[in-house]
């Protein structure tokens, strides 16, 4: 994903050094919502960005991604 001129790839996010408990409990935070752990991410970062009205323009592939920041 594009935004900007910034190339964010969603898996990274998913492979913070963090605790793996941590970890366990996000993804099945991320499940109780319907969404894998990467497309919750992207839906927190993409909120976030909106909270801080950054300009979003985004180049993505797939629009699949955005459905969600869309509405």
């Amino acid at each position: 994903m594009i935004i900007g001129k910034t190339f964010f790839k969603r898996d990274a996010f998913l492979h913070a050094r963090v605790p793996e408990e941590i970890k366990q409990a996000f993804q099945a935070l991320a499940k109780s919502k319907g969404k894998t752990a990467s497309e919750y991410v992207l839906e927190l970062v993409l909120n976030e960005l909106e909270r801080e009205e950054v300009n979003l323009q985004s180049s993505v592939g797939d629009k699949q991604n955005l459905k969600n920041h869309e509405k």
